[in-house]
């Protein structure tokens, strides 16, 4: 599942967008598509996948994740991938937190 969170922040006039991605663990899937186009937009990104879930089922190693990291980064914006287990409250609250000391508000 793909899920999307995204917001505007304005400060002192301009206004810094942030995404938070996840399930974007292939380079050639979904996920790291939407990741490529908002970053094409000028939004910051911030990306997941579990690392072991694709390793295991997809045999996704740390090249994917990379990959998407430097297409992203070639638009000029901010990128950044994380890897977490959603499936639980601390997961998914270590995702915002780590989320938000990287890029802002989100």
């Amino acid at each position: 599942m793909i899920t999307l969170k995204y917001n505007q922040i304005y400060r002192h006039g301009t206004t810094t967008k942030n995404a938070i991605i996840t399930g974007a663990g292939r380079h050639t899937g979904i996920g790291s598509e939407i990741c490529r186009k908002l970053a094409k937009s000028g939004i910051n990104i911030f990306f997941t996948s579990c690392r072991d879930y694709d390793a295991a089922l997809l045999g996704i190693g740390i090249d994917e994740y990379e990959a998407i990291l430097s297409d992203c980064k070639n638009f000029g914006v901010k990128c950044f991938f994380q890897s977490y287990d959603l499936s639980n409250n601390k997961g998914i609250c270590n995702l915002f937190t780590d989320a938000k000391e990287k890029l802002g508000n989100i």
